[in-house]
């Protein structure tokens, strides 16, 4: 047994547990801290990411319920609040494993605008999630309920390499205006792809540094160092988009 979470954690961070277990209530089994945060410590940028299981599929009142007390939480931009991303996933669906795992709900900035509007997307298969289950089950620390290795099944190397392939279509497709993340989210999947590691953003862009040409070098370094709140000179978004494609076309597809 493994990632119990220390007594003491960060107000941002127990104000967050605090309102999903006043949603949840009985239906919550676990609240699992991953991410940045716990594997390498936070980052100016860092979200907090959370893995919540459940047991029981959520009622459409929970669910909006929890996308609006996690609107009033979380840290938009410019915001002093850090960010939280919040997946929640039902404890039946994880076990037998099964390929790609069930999405009941998910919270995150880049949803913001959808979930002011009032706009919830259905429970369902996401194969991104595939990759923030295995850092929680190797890394998280349990917040609330059982530790994360006792929770959450082990997922084969072959459904990581899959989640990868599934999920560069969609961070492509997410380039403009967050094209930091997205060159650190595809230097990492390269990482994943070729060393079998699952790193942070900031080390998968020294990772991956060495092995690729100068425009792209430079624009992982300059992802790196602003990820690090560096704010370092900008670079021009055509080279950025370069950098993608090229990173990009080490994955499989």
């Amino acid at each position: 047994m493994r990632g119990r979470a220390p007594v003491c954690q960060p107000r941002p961070v127990r104000t967050a547990v605090a309102a999903i277990a006043d949603v949840l209530r009985g239906d919550l089994v676990a609240v699992i801290e991953h991410g940045s945060r716990v594997t390498s410590g936070p980052r100016p940028t860092s979200d907090v990411d959370l893995l919540v299981v459940v047991s029981r599929p959520l009622a459409e009142v929970s669910r909006r319920a929890l996308a609006a007390r996690l609107l009033d939480l979380s840290g938009a931009p410019g915001s002093s609040s850090p960010p939280l991303d919040v997946a929640v996933v039902v404890r039946s669906r994880l076990w037998p494993w099964r390929f790609p795992p069930w999405c009941e709900f998910q919270f995150g900035e880049w949803l913001r605008d959808e979930l002011v509007r009032g706009r919830m997307r259905p429970p369902a298969p996401d194969p991104d999630l595939t990759i923030g289950l295995v850092v929680a089950r190797d890394r998280g620390r349990s917040l609330v309920g059982p530790a994360p290795d006792e929770l959450l099944p082990p997922v084969p190397a072959g459904d990581v390499r899959e989640a990868i392939a599934a999920s560069v279509p969609t961070v492509l497709a997410e380039f403009a205006g967050d094209e930091r993340n997205v060159v650190l989210t595809l230097a990492r999947m390269v990482v994943t792809v070729e060393t079998g590691a699952i790193v942070a953003k900031d080390e998968a862009a020294d990772r991956v540094r060495s092995t690729v040409d100068g425009p792209t070098a430079r624009a992982l370094l300059w992802a790196r160092d602003d990820y690090r709140g560096a704010h370092p000179p900008p670079v021009p978004a055509a080279e950025l988009h370069r950098a993608a494609e090229a990173l990009a076309g080490r994955l499989p597809r």
